[in-house]
């Protein structure tokens, strides 16, 4: 098993520099499916094809900090962890998910579903760790989503559909241990949005 990193952000730029438009939408729907219309051959969903500039700005966020370099750094290390598993390839695609200005996506209900039921995309071979515009980037941040996401495809690849809440707890528990990256720093966007109580 390997991953690989598809670079997308500098597209999703250029997207959201468009126009917000009729033609804007086609040229998303473009790279989500290509020419068939018939399935994902790219793992973008997460993206909001008609998003404001705050979405923008938090793009380049994350170019400012190189989230793609670092991804990469991140996913051959791993590779060399499991590369004695099966022989398949998955594309990483970096989602930025906008929650705070498009009423796109859900912060709950997106997250759980990219965490617990990602095996429509575990088929495809896609791996999507998911960014939001209503958090701010670390190198710290960025490896442990990676690694997350990572390992989540890699549970999901062997045991398939998660199918009880005790899966759903085997799974995490899963991930937390097999990340590597310095788990003492805690997030306090993502920390406030777990706990809180509407």
């Amino acid at each position: 098993m390997q991953f690989r990193l598809i670079p997308i952000l500098n597209q999703i730029e250029q997207l959201y520099q468009a126009p917000k438009n009729r033609a804007r939408f086609e040229e998303y729907l473009y790279l989500l499916q290509g020419n068939s219309k018939e399935d994902l051959i790219l793992p973008i969903a997460g993206y909001n094809p008609m998003a404001g500039k705050k979405a923008l700005h938090k793009l380049k966020a994350l170019q400012d900090v190189q989230a793609e370099n670092i991804a990469q750094d991140c996913i051959d290390r791993i590779n060399e962890e499991v590369k004695d598993l099966a022989a398949i390839e998955f594309k990483l695609v970096l989602n930025l998910v906008d929650d705070v200005g498009g009423a796109w996506s859900n912060f709950y209900v997106t997250d759980y579903k990219n965490k617990f039921e990602a095996d429509a995309l575990t088929k495809r071979r896609f791996c999507t760790p998911l960014f939001w515009t209503s958090e701010n980037y670390t190198t710290n941040l960025i490896l442990k989503r990676i690694e997350a996401a990572i390992f989540r495809t890699i549970y999901n690849f062997k045991y398939g559909k998660l199918t009880s809440l005790q899966s759903l707890l085997e799974q995490e528990i899963y991930v937390q241990q097999s990340i590597k990256t310095n788990q003492t720093e805690i997030d306090k966007n993502e920390f406030q949005k777990g706990t809180q109580i509407n």
